[in-house]
């Protein structure tokens, strides 16, 4: 039974909840069960419908929305300029939801956010990072004083921006800034803004060869330096982008 429940709370807009508050109760049973087991995207829907269809649960299920906000922050220390404080949503990857891989924080986007923390003084300059997901790396380079745009695809892109509004003041304190706009850059680089960053970056952005042209072409049009990082999955990565002269970085130490 709450095999069938959890289906329905996957599929509900807690804008628009079934018609039937006699239902609240199983909603909000259905809440508690799904965040103890640690599905928290589940358990908030379940809960957002309970406070739609009988608002005097609103504080009980506005104290599980709580719980579900905690337990789906992931704090990441960077070495030497501080912490970030990220929004994942790793059920979102593993059951391949609306956001697929942008919703955790992964091995490759640690490494970047150390290396560049470790390796220069961002003060003053313009980062850009390609398929941002929860934008750790880019959030990183934001501690070191860049200004950063993160960038991915429209789906990933409301997770993106809560994540730059939860580290804006460190940003900030640190003489950083980051913003978020929507990019697929498997398209052609038409945007003139493009071509105006220091450094592009960017994390396990491919996983087939024939995406290596594409990606390798972008970067090329834009016309800044580019460092990436990514697992060495398969054998042909590096190679396939050293081939369109785009500087690739393997990381040995990052296994997914």
């Amino acid at each position: 039974m709450v095999g069938i429940w959890e289906a329905e709370a996957a599929q509900v807009d807690p804008a628009q909840p079934p018609a039937e508050p006699e239902w609240a109760d199983a909603w909000l049973r259905l809440a508690r069960q799904r965040l103890a087991a640690g599905k928290s995207e589940v358990a908030a829907k379940a809960a957002a419908v309970a406070m739609q269809l009988r608002p005097e649960l609103s504080e009980e299920a506005g104290d599980l929305l709580a719980q579900v906000e905690a337990a789906r922050l992931e704090c990441v220390q960077v070495r030497g300029v501080g912490s970030l404080s990220l929004e994942v949503w790793p059920e979102s990857v593993k059951d391949a939801g609306s956001l697929y891989t942008g919703g955790a924080v992964w091995k490759a986007g640690l490494e970047l956010a150390q290396e560049l923390a470790s390796v220069a003084d961002f003060s003053g300059r313009r980062v850009l990072e390609l398929g941002s997901g929860t934008g750790v790396a880019g959030l990183a380079a934001g501690l070191c004083g860049a200004r950063v745009v993160l960038s991915d695809l429209p789906a990933a892109a409301p997770l993106l921006q809560r994540n730059v509004d939860r580290n804006r003041r460190s940003l900030e304190l640190k003489g950083g800034s980051a913003e978020v706009r929507t990019l697929d850059y498997r398209e052609a680089c038409a945007d003139s803004c493009l071509r105006t960053f220091d450094l592009i970056v960017g994390t396990d952005l491919v996983w087939q060869e024939v995406q290596c042209t594409p990606l390798a072409n972008w970067c090329a049009a834009c016309g800044a330096p580019v460092l990436l990082v990514g697992v060495p999955r398969w054998p042909w990565l590096r190679e396939a982008l050293l081939c369109f002269q785009c500087g690739a970085h393997d990381c040995p130490r990052a296994q997914q």
